[in-house]
């Protein structure tokens, strides 16, 4: 016995073995719910119960590995989805915040909480990990922990039912909200091929490059077909009157070639040809990371065509300005021998796909760490800093979006993040579930029961009104509806529940438009909510 407990006095093995316990814990199903991650802070607040203790480093630093690889990941599409439905989306998020703020205000106010106990508790309502690590940052206390531990359960439980029983309160069939969206589906989330037809008189005679259709219409013609030989369309390719254009872009974008070349075609065959093949290629060599397609020629330099880019979980028609990175994966369109010879140049070195850039991962985190304890003057003499929790993240959201610093790469691979982020949230639950778990059983005696129906009703008030919101006022549909709130409420679980209940996408695209906002905000207002309790 006194073997075990030296041993689990040394902070690493201990770690290691709370994590180990904790993701079992984590891994088992009740009814079809999980506890995941947060099964690492019930062990931990155990392990803290009974005297172990891990260094504060562990919580600081996993704080700043989980929340740079949560930006790193959401970056890409943060900034995207606003320029669609992201502000209705963002508008609902920010109301479910604020009405589970407030009522974490009325509550500690009339229950006379403990404002680090209370805050704790609204980061658990609202199942927010990183809200944990802002509200940790900013009280500085370890009964944080407890109260996050407390509301956290219900917080998951109680969003898992409620998208379940949802359809029923609002008498909506899901079925039927499919099939409405079906024969409504515009299928504008997604890249097209189609052919056109060149009966416009102005346009024969004409290279592509002099007609310039980039700036009426974002897609890329990539095949010509003529007097039944199929060729790669370039920028000196001249049109006639009767060629068959193939066009990649969105369907937006793809119904204005309609109007410029006068007729569709339907003939997909004639496009099947060994002359001209497609192939997907990974870029990994440096000489082409970096440079814009413009710079590197590779239409003229090579003779294929790149008609898209898949890069994270994007999909889109490229520019001569888009920037080649490492990892990125193009489709090019050519004759066979031209595409072979392009991915000879573009590298196709699996290793090279993988490896992190430490230098920049490095410096992208020392910058957020600048930005955390940099204070920001509020009216009213009243300072702020976005903390641990909140630098590393914002400088992350910026760079992933930007994909560089200057010359330096600062992309991570999937994998990378992955690991980074399940590291850094293990690091911090069980150093926090540690630091809380000395004060558990006194906090639990004290203020259990009124914390737990405290954390019920903050969970369920603030789902209610965003649900609500978003299918009375901005009249989304269900799923969309199912979907905001689940981000909102940052409750990964529910959404699991909610992608079983359809096949559709719309809950997931709206979870992941809303789900970054909902991150950050609820983090900043952590901060904000214990300065003012």
């Amino acid at each position: 016995m006194e073997a075990v407990e030296e041993f689990i006095s040394q902070p690493v093995a201990a770690f290691f073995l709370i994590v180990a316990l904790g993701a079992g814990l984590g891994s088992i199903r009740l009814a079809g719910i999980t506890l995941g991650a947060s099964g690492v802070l019930f062990i931990a607040l155990l392990f803290g119960h009974f005297g172990v203790q891990l260094p504060a480093s562990f919580q600081d630093l996993g704080t700043i590995l989980f929340v740079y690889a949560i930006g790193l990941q959401a970056g890409p599409r943060f900034f995207n989805q606003f320029r669609h439905r992201g502000f209705v989306f963002a508008k609902v998020g920010i109301l479910v915040i604020t009405t589970g703020a407030a009522l974490t205000w009325v509550l500690t106010q009339v229950l006379e909480l403990d404002p680090a106990l209370a805050i704790g508790m609204y980061a658990g309502a609202m199942t927010s990990t990183p809200g944990l690590a802002a509200a940790m940052d900013a009280a500085q206390n370890p009964t944080v922990g407890v109260g996050y531990g407390l509301a956290y359960p219900f917080g998951i439980i109680g969003v898992v039912l409620l998208v379940q029983l949802l359809p029923r309160f609002f008498k909506v069939d899901i079925k039927d909200e499919e099939r409405r969206l079906e024969e409504n589906d515009s299928k504008e989330s997604r890249l097209d091929r189609r052919q056109f037809v060149v009966r416009n008189p102005a346009w024969a005679g004409k290279t592509l490059a002099e007609l310039e259709f980039r700036q009426l219409s974002e897609v890329n013609i990539t095949r010509i077909f003529r007097q039944g030989k199929v060729r790669v369309a370039v920028s000196d390719s001249k049109l006639e009157l009767g060629d068959v254009v193939l066009a990649v872009g969105r369907q937006s974008e793809l119904d204005k070639l309609r109007i410029l070349f006068g007729e569709e075609s339907f003939s997909e065959e004639i496009f099947e040809t060994t002359d001209i093949v497609s192939r997907d290629i990974t870029i990994s060599t440096d000489k082409m990371v970096g440079k814009t397609l413009a710079e590197l020629r590779i239409l003229k330099t090579y003779g294929v065509v790149v008609s898209r880019v898949f890069r994270e979980d994007l999909d889109f028609v490229p520019t001569g300005r888009y920037i080649m990175e490492l990892g990125d994966l193009l489709r090019i369109v050519g004759s066979r021998d031209d595409c072979n010879r392009f991915v000879e140049e573009a590298g196709q070195q699996e290793k090279r796909i993988y490896e992190t850039n430490i230098a920049a991962l490095s410096l992208g985190i020392f910058l957020g760490i600048l930005l955390a304890y940099k204070e920001f003057h509020l009216p009213g003499g009243v300072t702020f800093r976005l903390g641990l929790a909140g630098g590393p993240l914002m400088v992350s959201l910026v760079l992933s979006h930007f994909g560089r610093i200057g010359n330096l790469n600062v992309r991570t691979p999937r994998g990378a993040k992955y690991i980074m982020q399940q590291l850094g949230l293990v690091l911090f639950l069980a150093a926090a579930g540690t630091a809380a778990g000395g004060s558990l059983v006194q906090v639990i005696s004290e203020s259990g029961v009124v914390i737990l129906l405290a954390g019920a009703s903050i969970t369920l008030t603030s789902a209610l009104v965003g649900c609500a919101v978003a299918f009375y006022v901005f009249r989304q549909d269900f799923l969309t509806v199912l979907g905001v709130v689940c981000g909102s409420m940052t409750s990964t679980p529910a959404l699991g529940i909610v992608s079983g209940i359809s096949d559709r996408s719309e809950s997931i695209l709206a979870y992941t438009a809303v789900y970054p906002v909902a991150m950050i905000l609820i983090a900043v207002v952590c901060q904000f909510l214990y300065f003012l309790l």
